[in-house]
């Protein structure tokens, strides 16, 4: 039930030295960059304000408390989205909002409690997570889902607070400020209750300037010695934590971000034609920090105004999110969660689905309310000995005849093969999905076709006098005569198998050949007959 995404960073090199160093370097580089982005906000000081040391304090606080409100506002016209499934989705997070509170224990132990609100109801949520396990309760089920933590001895979370402590103060530095930031000191606001005095940071930064922060990020990064001996010297200790005995050169690192701003650059013209890097994108956000320099309160917002075409008929997203933060670095007593029975990481949807109230709970019914498509079924002849056709992945694909289940199977990159038992002629087969969640789609029913030729027709004897050719076939099937290529005569055969056909009298020693040919077009093999 709980998957796991993987995603590999996998780029060409143009230098050959670097080839069989160029994976695991260039993954860890190419974190720091995007880290980068969401960091423009804070870097050189202003009006006295030392940004940077705001971010470092972040990385270093032990424990904390925290809520936060996010909302989600889509904007579409319903006659401009084709995909209905699409449009389902696009219905329901719109207006969405997310409340959650954090307590921050230490480094292992946390807990976050709160609800998505949507416009069918609030979905409740709590989550723990300690250095032995993660416990996740959603919507008042009668079970917790429990995953196990798999211990390494503390070395995660030496990694971290190795990358937090030696890596962030040497690259942070070098990050370059938005156009759009100003500082203003001695503000009063309030958290939690506290008054505080402080100061607010305001900054914008429009997707069209995106290009040249992270460009001149590199450029400064690059021409930074002590920051690039630093980065290089933390990357190969996470390495070696790691168990990856690779060993990154300064000199290396500055052939690397050389290449990827040759690569940035290139794939600029593509950026630019897909609308996305445009003044109608934007981040804007406030941030109020305490005398510390610690981040206390904050308001942020990212409009996309501008999609790319392919978005399906979605023309924008508003994301704005409130967070403040109190208790830091001091004592805070997480919420552990009241349940004495647990699902695994590995329970069945039908499983997880069993623990919600199905009257009342909201993810019940909005899991439920996303059927899979209807699957598509390739013609079934009364030779097939498989089903087979196109349904969304992982779905489990049932045929039936009648209330009698012929086979199932599950489907595989969007396509299943069902196998079967031949099937007679006419047979109505129905074929239909049940996705990963429960939810069963509408039935596609087919008829099985006919490709079994009937059986060679018998034929009495036929002399220059006969004027009616007579014998047996399948019912139904019309009976062919043909004296060469003309034919003479055709007649049908009747419900008990029997056939008569007119002809005109033939002359003795003529060659005849008689076949039958069913509804469906097959015909049998013919049979030959000289006329006495």
């Amino acid at each position: 039930m709980i998957k796991k995404f993987h995603h590999d960073f996998v780029q060409k090199r143009s230098v050959y030295f670097l080839m069989k160093k160029e994976n695991s370097m260039f993954k860890k580089l190419f974190l720091v960059i995007v880290a980068s982005v969401f960091l423009m906000t804070a870097c050189d000081s202003v009006k006295g304000v030392n940004l940077n040391q705001m971010i470092l304090n972040n990385a270093k606080i032990k424990s904390s408390q925290s809520y936060a409100v996010a909302s989600l506002h889509l904007s579409y016209k319903k006659s401009n989205v084709k995909d209905k499934e699409y449009l389902k989705v696009l219905n329901l997070l719109n207006n969405m909002e997310l409340q959650v509170q954090t307590k921050m224990q230490n480094a292992d132990t946390f807990s976050m409690g709160g609800f998505v609100k949507l416009k069918q109801g609030k979905i409740p949520f709590q989550l723990y997570a300690d250095k032995k396990q993660m416990v996740l309760l959603l919507d008042q089920a009668s079970k917790a889902i429990r995953i196990p933590v798999q211990q390494d001895g503390g070395s995660t979370e030496k990694l971290v607070q190795t990358i937090q402590s030696k890596l962030l103060p040497s690259v942070v530095k070098d990050l370059p400020n938005p156009k759009h930031i100003n500082v203003q000191n001695n503000v009063h606001f309030k958290v939690h209750g506290e008054k505080i005095t402080g100061h607010k940071i305001h900054a914008v930064v429009y997707a069209n300037e995106l290009p040249s922060l992270l460009l001149k990020f590199l450029d400064n990064l690059s021409k930074d010695q002590k920051a690039l001996t630093q980065l290089a010297k933390t990357i190969n200790e996470v390495s070696k934590m790691s168990g990856d005995d690779t060993v990154v050169s300064v000199e290396e690192l500055k052939q690397v971000i050389q290449v990827v701003r040759v690569q940035f650059n290139q794939s600029l013209p593509e950026m630019k034609k897909s609308g996305m890097l445009t003044k109608r994108n934007f981040l804007k956000t406030d941030i109020l920090i305490d005398k510390k320099f610690n981040q206390r309160k904050s308001y942020t917002e990212i409009g996309l105004k501008k999609l790319p075409e392919e978005s399906g008929g979605l023309d924008g997203i508003t994301l704005k999110v409130t967070q403040e933060v109190w208790k830091i670095n001091k004592k805070v007593k997480v919420q552990k969660i009241n349940r004495t029975k647990f699902l695994s990481e590995d329970a069945s949807e039908d499983k997880f689905l069993s623990t919600l109230d199905k009257k009342h709970s909201v993810l019940y019914h909005v899991i439920k309310s996303f059927a899979p498509s209807i699957p598509t079924v390739n013609a079934v002849n009364d030779h097939a000995t498989v089903i087979s056709g196109k349904v969304e992945s992982d779905s489990k694909v049932y045929a039936m005849v009648g209330s009698k289940q012929i086979g199932k199977a599950t489907a595989k990159n969007g396509r299943y093969t069902i196998k079967v038992k031949k099937q007679k002629a006419g047979t109505s087969i129905v074929v239909y999905a049940v996705d990963m969640a429960g939810n069963k789609s509408k039935s596609n029913r087919v008829k099985v076709i006919d490709k079994t030729p009937p059986v060679v027709p018998t034929v009495n004897k036929i002399t220059s006098k006969t004027v009616t050719v007579s014998g047996k076939g399948e019912s139904v099937a019309t009976i062919y005569i043909y004296n060469g290529n003309k034919k003479i005569g055709q007649g049908i055969v009747d419900r008990r198998g029997n056939y008569k056909v007119k002809i005109e009298l033939q002359k003795t020693g003529s060659t005849l050949k008689i076949y039958a040919q069913d509804k469906s077009g097959n015909k049998s093999k013919s049979r030959t007959v000289k006329v006495s």
